[in-house]
């Protein structure tokens, strides 16, 4: 099958006659193309649902990376929508049982126990790069969130950074040293960059 390069059209993936089983395995590449700020959940979900249509079909490697980039979007739910797709064969994935934790950690704001998990489960987390600094700068968004000082030990704790990186994080924000506290303001979301959608390849139907 031929591939030419192609824009995902926004109204949806109709013209690929989207839900042949013969057509799953394009759709996997342009997941496995979407690296760095080039994303695309309306494809993501797609493959989700097709799983789901065909769970002899389903690829637990390629699931855990769905889930895995969903979580770099957050604050958005991008990662409850890509949760409710999911069916037996993938609940019990090990590593998507360590996605789902991870997740569950961020949310209830547990983030020394979130990264203790990361630590225990690099093979996993290494699926999608930058994911560990993706999650620190939401880390920072909460915190600028729902504080408006915060000591400097939590702040390097709840980042899992040495204190010399603190000055990295703090000068990248705007925000300021003072004695041992940091004074914080909430963060604004680039939805440029939150929302970049991946450039694909179509298939030569």
């Amino acid at each position: 099958m031929a591939l030419i390069r192609a824009a995902i059209p926004k109204e949806g993936l109709e013209r690929y006659e989207k839900y042949r089983p013969e057509n799953l395995t394009f759709f996997e590449q342009l997941i496995r193309e979407q690296t760095g700020n080039k994303y695309c959940f309306k494809l993501n979900m797609h493959v989700l649902r097709m799983y789901n249509a065909y769970p002899k079909l389903i690829n637990l490697e390629l699931t855990r990376i769905v889930l895995l980039r969903a979580l770099t979007k957050l604050p958005y739910k991008h990662f409850v929508s890509a949760k409710k797709y999911l069916i037996w064969p993938q609940f019990i994935d090990d590593g998507i049982r360590v996605i789902i934790d991870l997740a569950n950690f961020l949310e209830q704001e547990e983030y020394a126990k979130f990264w203790v998990h990361c630590k225990q489960n690099v093979s996993v987390i290494s699926m999608v790069e930058g994911f560990e600094e993706v999650i620190r700068k939401y880390i920072c968004f909460m915190v600028g969130a729902n504080r408006r000082t915060i000591l400097c030990s939590q702040l390097i704790v709840k980042l899992n950074i040495d204190e010399e990186n603190l000055e990295k994080y703090v000068s990248q924000f705007g925000w300021t040293i003072n004695g041992r506290e940091v004074k914080v303001f909430p963060l604004m979301l680039n939805d440029a960059k939150f929302y970049n959608v991946i450039r694909g390849v179509k298939p030569d139907l």
